[in-house]
């Protein structure tokens, strides 16, 4: 039986920290174009560092709540198109998704990545009423923009109507606010096929690893230097690729060593 994550170290330490809205937070560090840096952290080094940047750092409350459970709708066509560019780390690689909070809000989100491992976002509030497999149907107006945003970074793809859903990703996620750039902790990842069953890829223990990752413009932040102090060094760990690996039995996936320490 999993823990109650009302009672892990890790939220009572944040719930310590000074709260933002979420308002705030985008006002002051939204990051749509940004450099990511990704690690995998230990729930005690991850202690250890948010009782030594805390003077620095606030954390986002969102009616009341300081973890958020995020639910990842990724699309990609029959030959696995994107996942072949992330795989292989293809300087144009893109992924499409959409994204649904705990709010019931939603938005599709195209990721990009360009030069000198910078990502890019853009985003678009999807209607309440749409279903995902009308997602790029001409009513919602949806398959314009998206290509429109391809086309600009040069990424060469099929039309969208090709694009399928192929990886539900589920996991909570607490972030904070480091002066102008942010961070985010995901914690209790599930993946799953579309139409099934999401499955844990974490253990039931407190002390399981966790995602940390920060979104600056380019310089380091505290969190990064405390991570770095302590012999931890970003890594090159996709959700979306490592998820679709996992799920498919892709063999000799690069991302299947970082997915075992989450178990």
């Amino acid at each position: 039986m999993s823990h109650n994550p009302s009672t892990t170290p890790v939220l009572e330490l944040l719930r310590s920290l000074p709260s933002v809205n979420l308002q705030t937070l985008n006002a002051t560090a939204e990051l749509l174009n940004r450099r990511d840096r990704k690690y995998l952290v230990p729930t005690a080094v991850l202690e250890e560092v948010l009782l030594e940047v805390g003077t620095t750092a606030a954390v986002l409350s969102v009616a009341g709540r300081y973890q958020t459970r995020y639910h990842t709708t990724y699309f990609d066509t029959a030959d696995w198109l994107s996942y072949r560019l992330s795989a292989t780390k293809r300087r144009r690689r893109f992924k499409i998704r959409l994204r649904a909070y705990e709010s019931d809000t939603r938005y599709l989100e195209v990721k990009t990545n360009g030069s000198r491992g910078r990502t890019q976002k853009n985003r678009w509030l999807l209607p309440n009423n749409c279903a995902i497999c009308d997602v790029f149907d001409a009513a919602t107006g949806l398959a314009e923009p998206v290509q429109r945003c391809l086309d600009e970074r040069n990424i060469t793809s099929p039309p969208l109507e090709y694009f399928h859903t192929v990886l539900q990703v589920q996991y909570n996620r607490s972030t904070l606010l480091l002066g102008s750039s942010r961070a985010t902790i995901d914690s209790n990842l599930k993946l799953g096929k579309p139409g099934y069953p999401l499955v844990s890829v974490v253990d039931s223990t407190i002390t399981a690893p966790v995602i940390v990752e920060t979104k600056t413009l380019g310089a380091t932040t505290v969190l990064d230097r405390a991570l770095w102090a302590r012999g931890f060094r970003p890594i090159a760990l996709s959700k979306f690729a490592a998820g679709v690996a996992h799920i498919y039995g892709f063999p000799g996936n690069r991302w299947h060593r970082l997915l075992t320490k989450l178990q």
